[in-house]
């Protein structure tokens, strides 16, 4: 094919994909010196739905080609200006997308989220279901439920474990019959 560079690979073990290649080349030609004659998209330059060729409701999968399209239609030791535009395009773009795509992840996360509140026991001291009492006993359908008391495991200086009850160090074997 027309456009060598990209199927090339580097012969590295790590997955490098076009757009990470094209990032690569990007970054060789401003080394060398060379910068665009236009403002990039993501420095408020053309829309980058323009510079891919696309309209403004384009989706993924069509940025996605239109994107390898015109890398092969513009290579880099040929078109260097307009192979910049286009992967700073890109770029933009799946910034825009991913932006997307993680609001609207939240947005249905949040959505799906019970909207549980605590409500105070009631005046005969009975709590309603899913109250929370004043000694911090959660109550479901009628029962409560303490929350587990968690211990603490200490090693001390020459290496013996010592657990926590109650607030108080135990020693391994003190307090057993």
């Amino acid at each position: 094919s027309g456009c060598g560079w990209v199927e090339g690979g580097c012969g590295r073990a790590m997955k490098r994909t076009i757009s990470t290649e094209a990032a690569a080349h990007v970054a060789h030609l401003r080394n060398l010196g060379f910068t665009p004659a236009n403002a990039p998209s993501s420095c408020g330059g053309a829309n980058p739905f323009v510079a891919l060729g696309l309209c403004p409701q384009a989706q993924w999968t069509e940025v996605r080609q239109a994107f390898i399209a015109r890398l092969r239609q513009f290579p880099p030791d040929r078109h260097p200006e307009e192979f910049v535009q286009i992967v700073d395009a890109y770029d933009t773009l799946k910034r825009h997308f991913r932006d997307e795509a993680i609001a609207l992840a939240a947005a249905d996360c949040a959505a799906a989220l019970p909207t549980a509140k605590r409500r105070r026991a009631g005046e005969a001291g009975v709590a309603s279901p899913g109250a929370v009492n004043g000694a911090g006993q959660v109550g479901v359908g009628g029962f409560h439920f303490a929350p587990s008391p968690r211990g603490v495991i200490a090693l001390d200086m020459t290496g013996v474990a010592h657990v926590s009850s109650g607030g108080s160090l135990v020693a391994p074997g003190a307090g057993r019959a």
